[in-house]
């Protein structure tokens, strides 16, 4: 009897696609370029909406802005994210960062051509802040250059929130010129 619930099970799972996500990791230069806003601040507002009956939900996350290192900003930003909570109902979205009030962090924000702020590639657009900030991706800096991106390079280390904004800060200065970072892929 056991052989034939394990063959039933393993044929039922022969039948069954099997999906997966991958993401690829992005080099920071890239996502300080495609930015019109870089900002650090901290949440203080997230509200789950939809904008049509049966639409999509998003999730727009309200923060006090505390550094604008790239365009320019008010006392606060809002911007949106996919998925979130209404209800008893979680919609979740694979790589779309969540956020919680007193969440801090440096954020990477795109304007759509509707008017609306969303962070760079998803997560690749947040980095969070917890008295150190996640080394990005900066070939040559944080990783070999020309080599593909491994977990636990001993280059990726934490850093403090001041070497990450002269990190951001260089990206910006080096954007569109012939830098070793630019132009990799």
């Amino acid at each position: 009897m056991r052989r034939f619930i394990t063959a039933g099970v393993a044929a039922a799972l022969a039948v069954i696609p099997l999906q997966a996500t991958s993401t690829i990791p992005t080099d920071l230069d890239d996502v300080v370029a495609t930015a019109t806003l870089i900002v650090r601040g901290r949440v203080v507002d997230a509200r789950a909406f939809t904008e049509m009956a049966n639409g999509p939900v998003m999730t727009a996350v309200t923060i006090a802005t505390s550094e604008v290192l790239k365009g320019s900003a008010g006392a606060s930003v809002t911007f949106r994210v996919h998925g979130g909570e209404i209800g008893r109902y979680r919609y979740v979205v694979v790589g779309s960062p969540t956020f919680v009030v007193g969440d801090e962090a440096y954020f990477f924000l795109k304007r759509t051509s509707a008017g609306a702020l969303w962070p760079v590639g998803m997560s690749a657009g947040v980095y969070r802040v917890s008295g150190t900030v996640r080394a990005p991706v900066v070939a040559g800096i944080t990783a070999t250059a020309g080599t593909a991106v491994q977990r636990g390079d001993i280059r990726r280390k934490p850093m403090a929130p001041g070497e990450f904004e002269s990190l951001v800060r260089l990206m910006m200065n080096t954007a569109g010129t012939s830098s070793p970072m630019r132009g990799r892929k």
